[in-house]
């Protein structure tokens, strides 16, 4: 489900840019601002529907918290937190709670438009904007970076 360490193909990046795109510009930046930390690559197949819970359960198994865990993990994609169940919420939690404990920071994109719009580029196209916060950047235990909506009326 997980391929831990270097990218092995470009198919899917060169099936569609979109597929790359946004890991690509998180990864770029990580570098421009630090070029000498250690990174670790995770590459998601996408076999499983269940992506965030699978993630960290993986990587806690993964890493067992040994003195070269990571201290940073940033996540570049989201869900709508609408689509997520309270328990699936809780489930993500309880490995978010683990790792925090751990001294991990779990870092994730608060989405394009941050909470304020619930399908991207609102008041562009979309005429209504309302509280629509994503996941996993919504829980407690992960620090939200990324877009805030602004009007340009």
């Amino acid at each position: 489900m997980f391929t831990l360490g270097a990218h092995v193909s470009d198919t899917a990046c060169s099936t569609s840019i979109n597929n790359c795109i946004e890991a690509n510009l998180d990864i770029q930046y990580m570098k421009a601002v630090s070029q000498a930390t250690p990174t670790t690559y995770y590459y998601w197949d996408g076999t499983s529907s269940d992506l965030w819970v699978s993630f960290l359960v993986d990587f806690v198994s993964r890493t067992n918290f040994t003195t070269n865990t990571p201290q940073v993990i940033s996540i570049s994609y989201s869900s709508p937190e609408s689509q997520i169940s309270s328990a699936y919420f809780h489930s993500f939690t309880v490995q978010a709670m683990k790792l925090a404990a751990a001294g991990v920071t779990i870092v994730a994109s608060s989405g394009d438009d941050g909470a304020n719009c619930p399908a991207g580029f609102c008041g562009v196209s979309t005429p209504s904007c309302g509280y629509s916060p994503q996941f996993p950047a919504s829980n407690p235990f992960v620090t939200a970076v990324g877009a805030t909506q602004v009007d340009m009326h």
